[in-house]
């Protein structure tokens, strides 16, 4: 069975993608009878557009420590939004074409 996409790795992603120009998500997964996934992404940090790299067992995993890393990094929390589903998301973008 392969890794289905949630919701939350939905609503992380569209995170990144709101705060840089480019991102790298990649998964490698052992084989065998018990199966883990391993989800790496990697993102510049708009700050000092230097790469940084973060992985996790889930894309969202992944993300919010490549966020935390980043917030170390520059030494002041980013300002991410919050959403509560991909509705929100949606309704927010058509409110902005409006």
């Amino acid at each position: 069975m392969g890794y289905s996409v949630t919701n939350s790795d939905r609503l992380a992603m569209i995170e990144v993608l709101n705060l840089t120009w480019n991102m790298t998500l990649k998964s490698t997964q052992e084989r065998g009878e018990t199966k883990y996934t391993k989800w790496i992404i990697q993102a510049p940090n708009p700050k000092d557009k230097t790469y940084y790299t973060a992985d996790g067992s889930s894309i969202t995993e992944a993300i919010n420590k490549w966020f935390v890393q980043i917030e170390d990094v520059n030494g002041v929390p980013i300002e991410r939004e919050v959403w509560t589903s991909l509705w929100d998301s949606k309704m927010d973008l058509i409110k902005e074409e409006e």
